[in-house]
């Protein structure tokens, strides 16, 4: 699987060891349920700033000061991938990072820009869109974790932020809740075609100034 140069960011919680951060660790239930995007953009720039491992105090008032000052949610409601990549270049510019992002692509160029991104040492933030055009319903994507027996359902979701560490031809390696994780690419595109849409099923790509 071809993936990061360098392993994503680990959060140490305890003893335990995370991949990446976690919304649910915030004590506001409206922020536990709608934070995957600041929680996202907070392992990205962490991660683009050298940082490998945080422990779960220092993630979380990371998370909240850029939350407030970059990425603003609506309670239950979250935040969209156009908002995330404003917030991202804001980020960028005031602190002097070498980056440009933007969002969405082609399902075509998506693939080939997550590629090129995990070549260049930068994670990928993917949105697994909400339902569209039928908002009630509640059709979802599955999330798959890996043992040595291969691959298996561990849940599913929609309308919700992950982060690309890996990718082959068949799955993309994702961080989702502090764990390591698994999407299958033709289910996604079948997600995104038949039950959201590109506009909000895509990526936030970042590409170096």
């Amino acid at each position: 699987m071809r993936g990061l140069k360098r392993e994503f960011l680990r959060v140490q919680d305890g003893e335990k060891l995370h991949y990446g951060g976690n919304q649910a660790w915030d004590p506001k239930k409206g922020v536990q349920k709608s934070a995957c995007g600041p929680v996202a953009a907070t392992d990205v720039i962490s991660f683009l700033e050298g940082r490998s491992q945080m422990d779960r105090s220092e993630f979380m008032k990371k998370m909240t000061r850029l939350r407030r000052s970059y990425f603003p949610i609506v309670p239950y409601l979250g935040t969209h991938g156009p908002g995330l990549a404003f917030g991202m270049n804001l980020y960028f510019w005031i602190h002097k990072m070498p980056y440009r992002a933007g969002w969405g692509l082609s399902a075509k160029k998506r693939d080939a820009r997550i590629d090129a991104m995990l070549a260049q040492n930068i994670p990928v933030i993917l949105c697994i869109g909400n339902n569209f055009p039928r908002f009630w319903r509640n059709a979802k994507l599955t999330l798959y974790r890996k043992d040595y027996n291969g691959f298996h359902p561990y849940s599913k979701t929609k309308a919700h932020f992950v982060i690309v560490t890996g990718m082959d031809e068949s799955w993309y390696r994702i961080s989702s809740w502090g764990k390591e994780l698994f999407i299958n690419r033709a289910e996604f595109e079948t997600f995104a075609k038949k039950d959201s849409c590109a506009p909000l099923s895509n990526i936030i790509w970042i590409k170096r100034k």
